[in-house]
């Protein structure tokens, strides 16, 4: 009796790992192109990312106000990109969207950027150039050198989602704004739409 319990216990116990095994197997995993459009859910995704980047920088870049500023000011206009708010009820990494668009907007010769964030480490090298005594001063950039910013570029994304038992609908904005440091006034301003819709699946979306 004793033996055929303990058989009993094994032909368990070999089951279990045999289940175990099967529910931790690897999943396949691929590359693919990194434009392609992404579907799998309602919630902000890389296509959303590209299709408004294109956008605004498109609307960016051909605005007469912004051709008249650059040839006034003799060049580039000098700008300084601000935070985009994040007023969706997602987790949107919204630096993702300010360093597409600014990385888009370089290559149109338009624009030069002031990055804030890299004031700090920037700072803390030019002291070291000029207060360490261990650099040449006549090699070392000098304090008070840099070029302020004549823009600055802030905005943010919002959503609306509704559904009904079959269907869920997501609507994206997002307004990107420019505004002269000097006068005030908001030189440029863009909005983007997009509207996704799901439909549901037999158990859940």
């Amino acid at each position: 009796m004793k033996n055929w319990i303990k058989i009993a216990i094994l032909g368990m116990g070999v089951s279990l790992v045999v289940i175990l095994g099967g529910c931790t197997s690897a999943s396949s995993v691929n590359y693919t192109d990194p434009t392609a459009v992404d579907t799998l859910s309602t919630n902000f995704s890389s296509t959303d990312l590209q299709t408004i980047t294109s956008g605004m920088v498109n609307s960016l870049s051909t605005s007469p106000l912004i051709a008249n500023a650059y040839k006034q000011n003799g060049g580039a206009l000098i700008i300084y990109v601000d935070s985009i708010q994040n007023n969706t009820d997602q987790h949107i990494d919204t630096s993702m969207i300010s360093n597409a668009i600014t990385s888009q907007i370089l290559n149109t010769g338009l624009f030069q950027l002031v990055d804030m964030n890299a004031m700090s480490a920037a700072k803390k090298q030019l002291d070291f150039q000029a207060y360490s005594g261990m650099v040449d001063q006549a090699k070392a950039i000098q304090l008070g050198t840099m070029t302020g910013a004549q823009y600055m570029m802030y905005g943010n994304v919002g959503n609306i989602t509704q559904q009904n038992t079959s269907q869920q609908s997501v609507f994206y904005q997002i307004t990107l704004s420019l505004l002269d440091l000097k006068s005030g006034f908001i030189v440029w301003q863009n909005t983007q739409q997009i509207r996704k819709i799901a439909t549901k699946k037999a158990i859940g979306w």
